[in-house]
């Protein structure tokens, strides 16, 4: 019983998990807008649809950091990572 007790209190005391602004959004696709692949999610008519207006994708968007996106190994991670999100978003779309 106090296992439990002690697992609820730690999954309800979350503080690593912080909202993601329209700011730090904006600034994510900004510098993002810089890569081809990027560039390319953007002349698709359904992604570019998605990055603009879907909550799950925009996260993604936001939750990335900047600061490690010049790390090889982090940038391959990401664009990964937003690929896998824009392919599911579109097929719940359709």
């Amino acid at each position: 019983m106090r296992f439990v007790l002690n697992l609820i209190s730690i999954i309800s005391f979350s503080p690593f998990i912080t909202d993601v602004t329209e700011e730090q959004i904006g600034e994510n696709i900004k510098l993002l807008k810089k890569h081809q692949w990027f560039q390319n999610y953007l002349s698709n008519e359904e992604y570019r649809r998605l990055i603009i207006k879907d909550k799950d994708v925009r996260e993604v968007i936001g939750r990335f950091n900047n600061k490690k996106m010049d790390n090889d190994s982090y940038h391959t991670k990401f664009q990964k990572k937003l690929h896998n999100v824009l392919i599911k978003r579109s097929k719940s779309m359709n």
